[in-house]
């Protein structure tokens, strides 16, 4: 594996968060024009944990950033 692969994963998690919360948005708006209100708030607590998630891994991400430079230094 590649020594910044956590930092590359790090990346590509916060990356798939936005492009799953913009889908949440997405399919509000559709299922309002849909006229598929009811389900629309299923699909907004989906995206309110998506962004719980995504706002987590962005709260941590120095902490990644550290971890891999111990890593780094250890070496």
């Amino acid at each position: 594996t590649a020594d910044d692969e956590l930092l590359k994963d790090v990346l590509a998690a916060i990356g798939f968060k936005a492009y799953e919360i913009s889908s949440y948005e997405m399919l509000i708006t559709l299922a309002g024009a849909a006229g598929a209100a009811q389900d629309v708030p299923v699909l907004e607590q989906s995206m309110k944990e998506e962004r719980e998630m995504g706002d987590w891994l962005g709260s941590h991400l120095p902490g990644f950033v550290h971890a891999y430079l111990q890593q780094q230094a250890a070496k």
